[in-house]
C-alpha cells in the first residue's frame, strides 16, 4: 500500500501485522513501529462541531520525539477480527471453500468427511436438546411432589449467569461466522473459483484470490451457520429451563457442568473424528481483519462489555422470578452451619 491508497482499498487489502518479542531491543522496537505507521495510510478524520478532529482508528498520540511508542500504538490491533471456530462447523465452512480436489480419496477426506461429521453432529445435538426438555419435565414433577429444597440466590445467579455467558458466546460466534463467510470471503462468479494463499515474510499467511459464489454462501448459511445459530438460541432457553427447574443446590451446580458438556458437542467431535491434517487447516486458516472507519463503532466496542452484563443479569432476573418454589428450606434440619455466607 502507498499514501494514496483510499481507505477503502486498504481495507479490502491484508495488512500483516508487525509482531516483537520481549528480546527485542528498544531501537529494534522503535524501527519497527515507524514500519507500522507507513502500511496504515488514513483518511482525513472528520471534526466535531467544535472544530477539534475526532479520535483516529490507529497511533492516537503523536510519536516520541525519540521514535518510542506505547505498545498500543506499535502493535496495531484491528477493530475487527474473524476467524473460523476450531469445530465442526468451521470444518464445514471450510470444505466449502476446497473445490480443487485431485481425486475422490482427497475430496472424501477434505470435503466428504466434514459434511459428515456436520450431518452427526445436527443429530447428536438434536437429541440431547429433546432429552434436556424431557429432565426439565421430570425436575418439575419432582419439585411438584415435594422432593425438592429452594434454591440460595448465590447459587443460582452464579451458575444461571455462567452458563449464559457460555450460550451466548456460542451465539455471538455464529455471527462472526457469518460476518467472515459474507464479508471476509470475496463473492465471485466463477463456480470453480476458489480460495488462495500467499505467505507472508513472517510465516504467516493472508488471501491472494479466489471466493465464494453466492450460491456457495447461501447454501454455508442454510446448512451451517442457520442449524448452529437455532441450537445456540434453542439451547440457551432450554438450559436456563433446566437450570431453573434444579430441586436442590447440588443439582443446580451439577446441571450446570452437565448442560455446558452439551455446548461443547461440537468441538469434541471436531478434535476425535476430523484427520490431523483437517483440524491443522481449520486452524491454520487466517483472520480477517479490518480497520472500521466509523468512529460510532468504536463506542460501541466500547459499550458492548457493559451490554453483555446487562443481557446476562435481564436473563437470570426473569428466570429467577419465574421459577417455581418449592417453599424448603435446604437448611432445615442441618447440623453444620448453614448457610456458610448468608447472601
Amino acid at each position: 500500500l502507498t499514501p494514496s491508497t483510499p481507505l477503502h482499498a486498504a481495507q479490502s487489502s491484508h495488512v500483516p501485522l508487525l509482531t516483537w518479542s520481549g528480546a527485542a531491543t528498544a531501537p529494534e522496537m522503535s524501527q519497527a513501529c515507524g514500519m507500522t505507521q507507513t502500511v496504515l495510510p488514513m483518511e482525513p478524520v472528520p471534526s466535531s462541531k467544535d472544530g477539534f478532529p475526532l479520535p483516529r482508528e490507529a497511533f492516537p498520540h503523536p510519536p516520541e520525539p525519540d521514535g518510542d511508542r506505547s505498545l498500543h500504538d506499535c502493535v496495531l490491533v484491528p477493530t475487527i477480527s474473524l476467524r473460523l471456530p476450531p469445530s465442526i462447523y468451521g470444518s464445514a465452512v471450510l470444505a466449502a471453500t476446497y473445490v480443487q480436489e485431485k481425486s475422490w480419496l482427497d475430496w472424501w477426506q477434505h470435503v466428504g468427511t466434514a459434511a459428515c461429521l456436520l450431518g452427526l453432529n445436527n443429530v447428536v445435538q438434536t437429541l440431547m436438546l429433546i432429552q434436556l426438555w424431557q429432565l426439565v419435565v421430570w425436575n418439575r414433577d419432582v419439585i411438584d411432589g415435594g422432593e425438592c429444597s429452594d434454591l440460595f440466590p448465590s447459587f443460582f445467579f452464579t451458575y444461571q449467569a455462567l452458563f449464559l455467558c457460555k450460550t451466548f458466546t456460542e451465539i455471538a460466534e455464529t455471527w462472526d461466522m457469518f460476518l467472515f463467510v459474507m464479508i471476509g470471503i470475496p463473492t465471485v462468479s466463477d463456480p470453480w473459483a476458489y480460495l488462495k494463499y500467499q505467505k507472508q515474510e513472517d510465516g504467516s499467511l493472508s488471501y491472494a484470490s479466489g471466493g465464494l459464489t453466492a450460491l456457495r454462501k447461501a447454501h454455508i448459511m442454510v446448512l451451517v451457520i442457520l442449524p448452529k445459530l437455532m441450537f445456540g438460541v434453542t439451547l440457551t432457553v432450554l438450559g436456563g429451563m433446566f437450570l431453573q427447574s434444579s430441586a436442590t443446590n447440588t443439582d443446580l451446580v451439577l446441571n450446570s457442568l452437565a448442560v455446558v458438556f452439551v455446548v461443547e458437542v461440537d468441538e469434541m467431535l471436531f478434535d476425535f473424528f476430523l484427520p490431523p491434517t483437517t483440524r491443522r487447516m481449520v486452524e491454520a486458516v487466517p483472520a480477517f481483519e479490518r480497520e472500521h472507519p466509523g468512529y460510532s463503532y468504536r463506542v460501541f466496542q466500547v459499550l458492548v462489555p457493559y451490554l453483555k452484563v446487562a443481557l446476562v443479569t435481564v436473563c437470570v432476573t426473569t428466570l429467577w422470578f419465574t421459577r417455581e418454589v418449592c417453599g424448603v428450606d435446604p437448611c432445615d434440619g442441618a447440623i453444620r452451619s448453614c448457610p456458610v455466607i448468608s447472601f
